[in-house]
């Protein structure tokens, strides 16, 4: 079963991006960002999942770039994960977690980290292209 997620890529500074940890499936950690629901754009998406995750990030949804497609298996094993990963331009510095992440953070080595395959799969690309 294909799973399409869009994901953001919301940096700090040059370096370092914002990472999330799910209550549900924490012992890795992703972009922010989730599954799409039936009918609904990928960038409908990122900002319906943002909020609920992130409920006092500012962002400015025209200002969504689409960077790559990425896959890999679902963390749990059952599935394929199409990843289609945006940088999102934040307004603000703060944010609080939403009931469903369990931790977030910024990080300039997220390869340090257990990534979920596909966001790995995306951060090393992202850093061959320049955008990290």
């Amino acid at each position: 079963m294909l799973i399409v997620v869009g994901a953001a890529i919301i940096s700090r500074s040059r370096r370092e991006i914002l990472l999330v940890r799910e209550r549900r499936n924490n012992n890795v950690w992703i972009f922010p960002g989730g599954r799409l629901e039936k009918g609904e754009t990928p960038e409908e998406c990122l900002v319906r999942e943002i909020e609920e995750e992130l409920p006092d990030l500012r962002f400015q949804q025209h200002n969504f770039r689409l960077l790559g497609v990425y896959s890999g298996q679902v963390p749990n094993g059952n599935g394929e994960i199409q990843l289609r990963v945006y940088r999102v331009l934040r307004v603000g510095r703060k944010f609080r977690l939403g009931r469903e992440l369990a931790e977030a953070m910024f990080t300039a080595d997220p390869e340090s980290l257990n990534l979920a395959e596909a966001n790995r799969k995306a951060i090393a690309a992202l850093r061959r292209e320049g955008y990290l």
